[in-house]
């Protein structure tokens, strides 16, 4: 697949979908890249992953947390409370 691609609707879907079927839990950026380069065999920069993560804060679609630090902080995505989706 194209990397270009996914960007925009496509890739907001995608992230959605992988934040749903994690969202007792809630998902790391680096957990989103390997599951899209292992599903469509490309690997996402962080900025990529992480720029249209903060679009979907921004929107209330999905809330971001920092994990206490274990060896290095780390920020979880879940669904944020009251979401809407249309």
């Amino acid at each position: 697949m194209n990397k270009k691609i996914l960007h925009g609707a496509i890739l907001e879907s995608i992230l959605l979908n992988l934040i749903n079927d994690s969202s007792d839990r809630g998902i790391y950026g680096y957990a989103i890249s390997n599951a899209v380069c292992k599903k469509f065999g490309v690997r996402l920069g962080s900025s990529t992953i992480y720029g249209e993560l903060k679009q979907l804060e921004k929107q209330g679609l999905l809330t971001s947390n920092w994990e206490p630090p274990q060896e290095k902080p780390q920020t979880i995505s879940n669904y944020a409370p009251g979401a809407r989706f249309t």
